[in-house]
């Protein structure tokens, strides 16, 4: 692979954080550096082969929902953790892939963000039902549980938790701190007369907080991201904290990991778009709250100035303008009613793009004009990377590296070792890629015919970078790009960055060179990205992704660990599992 060296200076810096026992939590530490010391050797890394796959365990309904996972494995002891789509959480080997418990959650849904380790006890949440669960690391029993969505019990759940809990130590008490995204994937639609004309839910019209905008045929949806935090003993909610900045904001979803500061009192979360226009100073942003209150301390932007189409952090499909019955290019007869938003189409004066700050922020140290700085960093789905000083809140540098300007779906994270930021991020390889997947929802119906476009296997392409970290300057980057879009964010050992992506392998580079270290190696047997076609005029209500990696690397055992098995609009992927990569296999 061609490399292009761009500098070779690397500034010195001091790491953000000290390296945990093992893999925790999401992110490898408190700082979400995506680091870990327990990986094979450098110079073994040649050697790694697929050493064994941990099969699921049991079918759900004929679907083997335990094909699909999410979660970034955790490790601690000679174990690993993780949840999957069939609602349950297990604990393994790490050496055999033994099965040493696994515990169903009572209200079914789904585990697809990653636990996290507290000494004896493991913390997840469920995404369907936001139920957050304190569990008995040894056995597995359920410990205790809290509901944290603030919607009615008896009413559709209109938050949803993708992101994972994190802990925070604050004045002696243990906190465990969850994001909540914004119910994307639960819209309601109104007629000319502001009466909710197709609710195929169910949901009685109370549970409907807001009617601000009521646009005839139109997608709504009334919740808003919120940032909460539960004590650890007790499991009461010590404080919650809608994330709008001004009444009548709504979206803003809160789709990652916070990152967390306890010296300094703070936490560090990204939140994804506004769902009405226009967009909310707290949307597509980094949010520095105060891990004893919650409160709001800065907004650290990742919106351009001024706006571009693509990056103005407006959900098109919601809110005025969005889903417009008009021509387009690619849609001359104006039928479908999303394709002006994957054209980019500028609409009744309103830009629209998917700006998300859905990857963590990464925390570091570094020195800038020999002054130590405290750095808080992350990326956009539009590939934009922003560093800001934590103490004066001023950004310090951006960087752009990517084509994409808003990607379908993921938010790809950065990494951090020794003044060096790694990033992942999205490309644009074939025109009208945005329009990779488009939704039909007709005037007064459901989302009701999903179609895909793109053809096989090149579904965008990922690109990494290593970055510098007090001033942005690259170091490497990749040409050409990996193939295929990515979730995963870097994960670095002993010197090594391994990354995943969505033509299904696991590849190792230098991290001071980027040059790749070791052959490109599949996760399972199937080559296809899709199982089968399904281009208009067919209707389909799913189609397949083989073992696509659901999250980043992790290790353990001197040895790397991949979840996988998802597809883009429901798990199940029959190549799905844990792998397991070791030294000559074994």
């Amino acid at each position: 692979m061609k490399i292009k060296i761009l500098s070779l200076s690397v500034m010195m810096a001091i790491a953000g954080s000290t390296n945990a026992a093992q893999w925790l939590r999401y992110g490898g530490d408190t700082s979400n550096t995506h680091k870990s010391d327990h990986g094979p050797a450098k110079d073994k890394v040649s050697t790694l082969k697929r050493s064994t796959k941990f099969e699921p365990t049991s079918y759900t309904n004929g679907v083997n929902l335990e094909r699909a996972t999410t979660s970034q494995l955790i490790s601690k002891g000679n174990s690993i953790y993780y949840g999957d789509y069939s609602g349950a959480v297990i604990k393994r080997s790490e050496h055999t892939g033994a099965v040493r418990w696994k515990t169903v959650l009572p209200e079914g849904g789904s585990v697809r963000s990653t636990p996290l380790i507290d000494g004896q006890f493991l913390w997840v949440v469920n995404y369907d039902s936001t139920y957050l669960y304190k569990l008995n690391r040894m056995t597995g029993a359920i410990v205790l549980s809290k509901r944290l969505t603030d919607f009615p019990e008896g009413a559709k759940i209109w938050h949803q938790a993708s992101g994972s809990p994190a802990l925070a130590k604050v004045n002696g008490r243990k906190l465990i701190i969850q994001g909540l995204d914004s119910g994307q994937n639960l819209p309601f639609l109104f007629d000319e007369t502001g009466a909710v004309v197709n609710n195929s839910l169910g949901q009685p019209a109370g549970a409907f907080t807001d009617q601000a905008v009521k646009i005839p045929g139109q997608q709504h949806y009334n919740a808003v991201g919120q940032i909460i935090a539960v004590d650890a003993d007790t499991g009461d909610i010590v404080w919650r904290r809608p994330v709008n900045a001004n009444p009548g904001e709504y979206g803003i979803g809160v789709w990652s990991t916070a990152a967390i500061d306890e010296d300094a009192g703070f936490g560090y979360i990204g939140t994804g778009q506004s769902y009405n226009p226009p967009a909310s100073p707290n949307a597509c942003a980094v949010l520095k709250f105060d891990l004893a209150t919650g409160a709001i301390v800065h907004t650290y932007p990742f919106q351009p100035t001024p706006l571009t189409r693509m990056e103005s952090c407006v959900y098109s499909a919601e809110y005025p303008g969005g889903n417009p019955a008009i021509p387009t290019p690619n849609d001359p007869i104006g039928n479908d009613r999303d394709l002006a938003y994957y054209d980019d189409m500028a609409i009744d004066g309103h830009f629209y793009g998917d700006n998300d700050v859905g990857s963590s922020p990464v925390l570091y140290k570094t020195k800038v004009n020999g002054q130590n700085v405290k750095v808080v960093a992350a990326i956009s789905k539009a590939g934009r990377i922003r560093a800001f000083n934590r103490v004066t809140d001023n950004m310090l540098w951006e960087r752009v590296i990517t084509t994409t300007s808003g990607s379908n779906f993921g938010a790809p994270g950065l990494a951090y070792d020794n003044g060096v930021v790694y990033a992942a991020s999205v490309n644009d390889v074939l025109a009208n890629n945005r329009r990779g997947f488009a939704v039909s929802n007709g005037v007064g119906g459901p989302l009701d015919t999903i179609y895909v476009i793109m053809g096989p296997s090149i579904l965008n392409s990922t690109q990494l970078s290593a970055l510098n970290d007090a001033n942005g300057q690259s170091i490497w980057a990749q040409d050409p790009v990996l193939t295929g879009h990515t979730f995963a964010a870097p994960t670095i050992s002993k010197g090594v960055l391994y990354h995943v992506s969505f033509d299904s392998t696991v590849r190792a580079f230098d991290t001071s060179t980027g040059v790749q270290m070791s052959t490109a190696q599949p996760l399972g047997p199937t080559a296809a990205l899709f199982d089968l076609p399904c281009l208009p005029p067919a209707t389909c209500s799913m189609f397949t992704l083989h073992s696509i990696p659901g999250n980043s690397v992790t290790f353990a055992d001197k040895s790397l660990f991949i979840p996988a098995g998802i597809d883009a609009m429901g798990p199940g992927a029959p190549d799905g599992g844990i792998y397991k990569y070791s030294i000559n296999g074994k």
